[in-house]
């Protein structure tokens, strides 16, 4: 009888140690996976700044339309840091930089809806997006669903309200039009035709 306890001690501790190796070995995947993408995130933005810190024509000329939304908006990123208040130079900036700098913050925050963008972020960007995109993405549907879901995250907007479905349904039609907008080109293209602002507004 003692045998057969103690065999049922050693099956427990045999179990109990399995789980524990399996929740450490997924734990240091985890870990590892954490890491590698925070590395990632490190090269890439050291790679922003060594190609983007200081914009010149020739660089917004000569950059492919897929990069230069985000380069630019780094741009203008790296120039705001070396400020104490960030948010007041922001607003010294060109309108056309503020716009690019609203934009990368709209794609790179809306993978997983539109009104992720507006939970992220706050004044005076919720403000500008739907300016920007109007002016840069020339689509009215875009826009009048941007200014939808603005509306629905203004705080001191009591006339509308936030409905689950409705911001459900407006981030599907959000994300099957944004599809069909050539981003990087328009982005790009919009960059170039004020690529003085650009070039301005250094310290």
């Amino acid at each position: 009888m003692d045998n057969f306890y103690l065999w049922i001690i050693l099956v427990l501790a045999v179990v109990l140690l399995v789980f524990m190796w399996r929740k450490a070995s997924k734990t240091s995947k985890e870990h590892y996976r954490r890491q590698e993408e925070l590395k990632q995130q490190l090269i890439h933005q050291a790679e922003l700044k060594r190609d983007f810190e200081e914009l010149t024509k020739e660089k917004i000329e000569n950059t492919p339309d897929e990069k230069l939304l985000e380069g630019a908006a780094a741009s203008v990123q790296f120039h705001l840091e070396r400020h104490i208040d960030m948010e007041e130079r922001f607003n010294q900036l060109p309108l056309s930089c503020k716009y690019v700098y609203t934009l990368e913050y709209l794609i790179e925050d809306t993978k997983d809806g539109l009104y992720e963008f507006f939970k992220k972020n706050g004044e005076p960007l919720t403000g500008l997006v739907s300016p920007a995109a109007d002016e840069v993405f020339k689509n009215k549907k875009l826009t009048e669903i941007i200014k939808q879901e603005y509306n629905m995250s203004d705080d001191n907007n009591e006339e509308v309200s936030v409905d689950g479905d409705e911001i459900s349904r407006l981030d599907g039609e959000f994300a099957q039009i944004i599809k069909t907008v050539d981003v990087c080109g328009l982005s790009a293209k919009y960059i170039r035709e004020h690529s003085e602002d650009f070039l301005s507004f250094k310290d």
